[in-house]
């Protein structure tokens, strides 16, 4: 069995914003001169001629080096990459000095988040150097850019169980995805998810084949996708569809979620539809049947719940809904933008600062760098909604012995949630 790694988002699929831009950016498997006269993607420094339109917020761009030669040293000095920021201005950033292995099969990234390109990256023009006696002539295999940290390989061949690329892509708990669609003779009985690290992993089976286990796509088709907020990422190269699907995860108070999937609000939780402005994120009671996929909502609750859903489950790019950007990946959040934290025991969005960048966790969503027009040290969530005023804006009586939920509403048989007893809450496991 032979792989290769699965290649989420290539550069060849990008779409240059004019014609005129050409197509010199299409270069994996292409070769290509690099010196102080050749760049590489354009020779454009301005959009005079188009530039490369991204379609998602990407933090890497990878070329794979698998050879290259010079007549002198195999470094690439005053590396520059032009760019467009999120306000469509063209700005430039020097890298350096990049050092090649002369025998190549390296990959060479460029940085393109905002750690770096502090004013984002939304358009490539080109990369530049300053060799003028160090003329590289370089041999590509993919070239493509990465949102976060997501892996996959794609198989080939008679199936094996002991092939060190599977063992290795099922021990990386950053891999997303293995692709089985051009691999013969698939064992029925295999389990990959049993095993993996990763647990939300999916495994792409050709139609027709008779592996039923968790996360296996037959075809186009998922008999049963089980997703956990307590494991790793999930990233996929083309949806499908989902007989079953289910989230789960462990909440203390409030969370941000966002599915990649619709789903029933499980029993015992209080979902609030949210939407950011510069002064605030506003908070609306959901009052649906089923959560919306790719949309961030605040859960409230405390303990452990399994949400229900099916249907078409899928990871789509460039993502922003209300102001809100869903995260699939695990994310290190850029300074200035706001994720949702706990202050003297109030929830708030909060403001990202230099040195405190958190890292954020998948499934759940921030407010990115751009959207809101705002300095604020926090957003307030307005909108939500206790169950304790709600009895008192009633003029109940809060200390009457009877169970509430945090709407306010009388609740005959508690389940499992948070509920308002005599004016304090009450937890049911």
């Amino acid at each position: 069995m032979s792989s290769k790694p699965a290649i989420f988002s290539p550069i060849d699929q990008q779409t240059p914003s004019s014609t005129t831009f050409g197509t010199g950016y299409k270069l994996s498997g292409k070769t290509a001169t690099f010196d102080h006269s050749n760049s590489l993607i354009s020779a454009n420094t301005t959009t005079t001629n188009g530039y490369l339109r991204l379609d998602d917020t990407y933090t890497k761009l990878v070329l794979h080096v698998k050879s290259l030669t010079t007549a002198a040293t195999f470094t690439s000095a005053n590396t520059t990459l032009y760019y467009l920021n999120a306000g469509g201005a063209v700005r430039s950033y020097n890298y350096g000095t990049v050092t090649y292995n002369p025998s190549g099969n390296q990959d060479w990234t460029i940085d393109l988040s905002r750690n770096v390109l502090t004013e984002g990256c939304t358009g490539i023009l080109g990369i530049t150097n300053g060799n003028w006696t160090s003329v590289l002539r370089i041999t590509f295999g993919d070239v493509y850019f990465l949102k976060g940290d997501e892996k996959g390989r794609t198989f080939t061949g008679i199936y094996s169980g002991g092939d060190s690329d599977l063992l290795d892509c099922l021990e990386d708990p950053s891999c997303t995805v293995l692709d089985f669609t051009n691999t013969d003779s698939l064992p029925a009985t295999e389990n990959w998810q049993a095993v993996a690290a990763n647990k939300n992993m999916v495994y792409y089976l050709p139609s027709g084949s008779a592996n039923q286990h968790p996360n296996v796509v037959n075809g186009t088709t998922c008999n049963n996708l089980v997703l956990s907020g307590e494991s790793g990422g999930f990233m996929l190269p083309t949806a499908f569809s989902a007989t079953a699907a289910s989230y789960s995860h462990t909440i203390n108070d409030y969370a941000v979620l966002t599915l990649p999937f619709k789903a029933a609000l499980p029993e015992g939780l209080v979902a609030y539809t949210l939407s950011a402005s510069p002064t605030a994120v506003t908070c609306s009671p959901f009052t649906g049947d089923s959560l919306p996929a790719h949309t961030p909502v605040l859960i409230q609750g405390s303990g452990s719940f399994t949400y229900h859903g099916a249907g078409t489950v899928s990871t789509p790019k460039n993502q922003k809904i209300n102001n809100l950007n869903p995260v699939y990946l695990t994310t290190k959040a850029a300074v200035g933008s706001y994720f949702l934290s706990m202050t003297n025991g109030t929830p708030v969005f909060q403001r990202v600062a230099s040195g405190t960048e958190p890292t954020l966790s998948p499934f759940t969503a921030f407010i990115q760098v751009g959207n809101l027009t705002t300095s604020a040290a926090s957003l307030p969530l307005e909108g939500l909604v206790t169950g304790l005023d709600q009895v008192r804006q009633r003029g109940e009586n809060a200390g009457d012995g009877r169970y509430y939920d945090l709407f306010g509403r009388r609740v005959e048989h508690p389940r499992k949630g948070i509920y308002i007893r005599n004016g304090q809450k009450v937890v049911f496991q």
